[in-house]
């Protein structure tokens, strides 16, 4: 028998606001409530929650989004990801590693916004290598 889950509470991707209902009730950012999801957090692992949805809004709403997404563009169709299929998955890994060692810098000069943001790309960057591992596996199982 599998054990019940806690109530599912509901974060807003955009301003983290969290939500015990699926309607929004109280939900103050512009993001519309259908663009918030069900996650179940385990205990001791908000702040990881925290981190990877930094990223995310980095990726969908900031840096990302600004320099390298046509409006409407999808993530998989973006440049982090096309860039990978056409040289490999070295780029990404080596984007990442670029950005750690930027971040480095940026932390020895006292600059900690900077680092993080470095940190959150990075993040992205090794998403992207994911993503391409689970194509790749399910390409080769169509293929047997």
């Amino acid at each position: 028998m599998r054990a019940e889950l806690p109530d599912v509470q509901w974060r807003c991707l955009k301003c983290n606001m969290i939500f015990s209902n699926a309607s929004g009730d109280g939900h103050e950012c512009e993001t519309p409530a259908s663009r918030t999801i069900p996650v179940f957090v385990a205990p001791g692992y908000d702040s990881l929650f925290n981190v990877l949805t930094r990223a995310l809004h980095q990726a969908q709403d900031g840096k990302g989004k600004e320099r390298h997404a046509q409006p409407g563009q999808a993530f998989e169709d973006q440049p982090i990801i096309q860039i990978g299929r056409m040289v490999g998955m070295g780029f990404q890994n080596g984007q990442a590693i670029k950005k750690m060692v930027e971040a480095q810098g940026m932390l020895a000069r006292g600059d900690y916004n900077a680092a993080e943001r470095e940190v959150l790309g990075a993040i992205n960057y090794l998403a992207a290598v994911v993503i391409e591992i689970n194509q790749r596996a399910t390409a080769q199982l169509k293929d047997h």
